[in-house]
């Protein structure tokens, strides 16, 4: 039986090794694209997670706004009960005072009458 010269053999060794090479590379690269595919996903979702918490805080902001200004709407709207009451009661007194004096000057002429009746 002839045997297979020493050079084929190296040959072979060669290639097997620089396929069992090639192969080790290539893994080593498709495991280098997930890690950067994985973290990708994990930033993407980061981002996602970063929008959703910004979202609310805007939302949240809105709501705020709105409550303040329906406080703020409800405040006026005591104001302007207390100044429309204060007027109320400001002419009330007014009133008062003019009628207190109408009967001041009835009491004045019942007096001068009463004067004139006895002198």
């Amino acid at each position: 039986m002839p045997r297979r010269p020493p050079k084929n053999r190296r040959s072979l060794k060669a290639e097997e090794e620089k396929k069992a090479k090639d192969a080790k590379k290539t893994a080593e690269e498709q495991a280098k694209l997930k890690a950067e595919e994985e973290k990708k996903a994990m930033d993407a979702k980061r981002t996602a997670e970063e929008q959703a918490k910004l979202k609310a805080e805007e939302d949240k902001k809105a709501v705020d706004a709105k409550k303040t200004a329906e406080e703020q709407a409800k405040l006026k709207a005591e104001e302007a009960k207390k100044a429309k009451d204060a007027k109320k009661t400001a002419e009330e007194q007014a009133k008062l005072k003019a009628e207190e004096g109408e009967e001041g000057q009835g009491c004045q002429e019942d007096r001068r009458r009463t004067g004139e009746a006895q002198g």
